[in-house]
């Protein structure tokens, strides 16, 4: 996280109905600490999206542009944004003209997704592979062994250094609140004590 209260290297499991999103999180370089190297990627993409379907999938980085691929890899769609949100951001500052900006909740809703997994993270206790592997589906459990291949790749021993287990929190996405078991705990991370004058509503 920000302030480095957080795992720079993560995998949050979001069990949405019908459709699970699953997001992995790199803070290192692909191998041996050396950024050189650059970073890893999956599909194409080190910082993106990838909508997983049964005959391909969708993908897309920070640009306004994205790809659909058959399961081979191969494209079979290419769309070109003109614009991308960083760019709309600083067009709508030298407008003076808020209502320019593109939707400001979207992008709380989905940064609120990397805050859920990390107050989950935060609750959780550290915990064998296999068990972490064995608490998701499939996909998930594909996930967790690049996670821990890539945390070997950089020198990360899980024997001395294991993985924590978030967690298993269910969200009110209406409320934005957590609901059930450990609720009380994780709605207390909803927020911080913020500087007079900076207070945000929660």
């Amino acid at each position: 996280s920000d302030d480095g209260d957080g795992a720079n290297t993560q995998l949050v499991w979001l069990d949405y109905d019908p459709v699970p999103v699953l997001f992995e999180v790199r803070g290192r370089p692909k191998a041996k600490l050396d950024y050189k190297g650059g970073v890893d990627s999956y599909k194409g993409e080190s910082i993106g999206n990838i909508i997983e379907c049964e005959g391909g999938w969708l993908s897309g980085g920070h640009g306004p542009s994205c790809e659909v691929r058959d399961k081979d890899g191969k494209v079979l769609k290419s769309f070109k944004g003109s614009q991308s949100h960083m760019q709309n951001w600083v067009d709508a500052v030298h407008s003076g003209k808020p209502r320019k900006i593109h939707g400001a909740e979207s992008g709380h809703l989905s940064a609120a997704l990397a805050h859920i997994g990390n107050i989950s993270w935060s609750l959780g206790s550290d915990s064998p592979i296999d068990k972490i592997r064995s608490t998701f589906p499939k996909v998930a459990g594909e996930a967790v062994d690049r996670l821990a291949a890539h945390l070997d790749a950089n020198g990360i021993d899980l024997a001395k250094t294991p993985l924590k287990l978030g967690a298993a929190l269910t969200i009110d996405s209406k409320a934005e609140k957590f609901t059930g078991a450990g609720a009380e705990k994780a709605n207390a991370l909803l927020k911080e004590d913020y500087r007079k004058g900076f207070e945000l509503p929660v």
